[in-house]
């Protein structure tokens, strides 16, 4: 009997810390990344189910530095490829599993660094820092 409880320990573990549309995986094909991307900053009520709270990173405004969290979540509106050139930089590496963007301005004193990583089969974001000067 108490192998039994060991044996499903962990289960029970994850699913405390485990997003919310963390429950809507099911067994089937790997989202399309640009599809849920497009998602991601179109609807926010898609964006706050695909984050991985405890959201690791921060976000900087001046000299003060602040953790993420999910009460006091603001929808991020700009996806990398609405930046205007003229003005921000931004890069974007992608793997089989994730995918690091930046974005940065010296003259607009911008910094964001983002990773979406693909859990099961959809994609969450799990990382992020922003810095406005």
């Amino acid at each position: 009997m108490a192998y039994l409880c060991l044996l499903f320990l962990p289960v029970f573990a994850y699913s405390q810390t485990a997003p919310a549309g963390m429950a809507k995986i099911k067994m089937g094909p790997t989202e399309d990344f640009e599809m849920f991307y497009a998602q991601f900053f179109a609807d926010s009520t898609f964006q706050a189910s695909r984050i991985y709270f405890p959201l690791q990173g921060s976000y900087m405004k001046g000299t003060d530095e602040f953790r993420w969290k999910d009460d006091e979540w603001t929808m991020l509106k700009t996806p990398k490829d609405s930046l205007d050139l003229s003005i921000y930089k931004s890069k974007r590496k992608q793997k089989s599993y994730t995918v690091d963007e930046k974005a940065w301005s010296k003259k607009e004193g911008m910094l964001w660094d983002r990773r979406f990583a693909l859990l099961g089969n959809r994609w969450f974001l799990v990382y992020a820092f922003e810095r406005l000067e």
